[in-house]
């Protein structure tokens, strides 16, 4: 139950965060898949320079999105998550 919580309460977040990274301009080398016939699993894509941001594939366009202050993007997780656990080694981290 506390797992479930957590993660209603983390996806709440990453939602909100999106909001406020409407401002953030795409960097280069982003590339989401034209064709996904699967639309149903979500292509998220760390980004390349910045340990607390990350993109969302919706029909082929990157959409950027920004982890709540103080938190970085978990590949493992898809998910905004606590540095040391997100493990990101960019030297850029925020």
């Amino acid at each position: 139950m506390k797992f479930h919580v957590f993660l209603f309460v983390l996806a709440a977040l990453v939602a909100g965060a999106s909001i406020n990274a409407a401002n953030i301009a795409v960097e280069e080398g982003i590339v989401c898949p034209r064709n996904q016939s699967d639309t149903s699993f979500v292509v998220q894509i760390p980004s390349p320079s910045n340990c607390g941001i990350f993109y969302k594939c919706d029909r082929g366009q990157p959409r950027v999105n920004k982890c709540p202050e103080g938190l970085h993007y978990s590949k493992r997780l898809m998910a905004c998550d606590f540095p040391s656990r997100a493990k990101c080694s960019l030297q850029l981290a925020e």
